[in-house]
C-alpha cells in the first residue's frame, strides 16, 4: 500500500505483487482499510506500507503520532509479514519541512522496532542524494506539485522484502 510517489511501482515487480495505491489517504484512514484490504488478499507473504505526507500538512505532530501508533498496532497483529516504509526527505530543504518529516522518521523508526515490525530506513538513502529523485519517471505525471521528481526507491524495498 502506497502513497502517489511509488505508485508506478507494480511496473517493476512480478505479476504475483500487488501495488495498491490510496493517494488521498491520511494514516487513520488506512488503519480503517488495512485489516480489510489484507483479507481480501489471504495468500499475502508481505505486505510493504510507504506512507505519504497527507496528515503533515495538517501540523498535527501528536494526533499523527497517535493514529500512526494504532496502525501499528493493528498492522503487528497481521499474519504476512509487514514492512513500514519511512518517509523520504523533501527535495526542497525547507527547514519546517524537513524538521518535521525526520522527527516523523525518528517516530516511526522507535514505534515499529517497540511492535517488532520491520522499518525500512528511507532517510539515510535519499537525504544528501539528490539524483535518486531524478528522470526515473519520463512523464509530467510524475513530477509533484513542486515540479521534482519522484524518488527511485523500487529496488531499496524489493531488496528489503526478501
Amino acid at each position: 500500500m502506497v502513497d502517489v510517489s511509488v505508485k508506478d511501482a507494480q511496473k517493476m515487480f512480478s505479476s504475483n505483487v500487488k501495488v495498491i495505491c490510496l493517494p488521498n489517504d491520511t494514516v487513520s484512514d488506512l488503519a480503517d482499510k488495512i485489516l480489510h484490504i489484507v483479507a481480501d488478499y489471504p495468500h499475502l507473504k508481505n505486505v510493504v506500507i510507504h506512507f505519504g505526507l497527507n496528515d503533515l500538512a495538517m501540523e498535527e505532530s501528536e494526533v499523527l503520532k497517535q493514529d500512526f501508533t494504532h496502525l501499528l498496532k493493528t498492522v503487528s497483529c497481521l499474519q504476512p509479514k509487514v514492512f513500514i516504509s519511512g518517509p523520504i526527505p523533501p527535495v526542497p530543504k525547507g527547514d519546517l519541512k524537513f524538521s518535521r518529516i525526520y522527527s516523523l522518521n525518528t517516530f516511526l523508526s522507535s514505534a515499529c522496532a517497540a511492535l517488532s515490525l520491520n522499518f525500512i530506513e528511507n532517510f539515510p538513502i535519499f537525504w544528501e542524494h539528490r539524483h535518486l529523485f531524478r528522470a526515473c519517471f519520463k512523464s509530467q505525471e510524475s513530477l509533484d506539485d513542486e515540479g521534482e521528481g519522484r524518488p527511485c526507491c523500487y529496488k531499496h524495498v524489493s531488496a528489503k522484502e526478501r
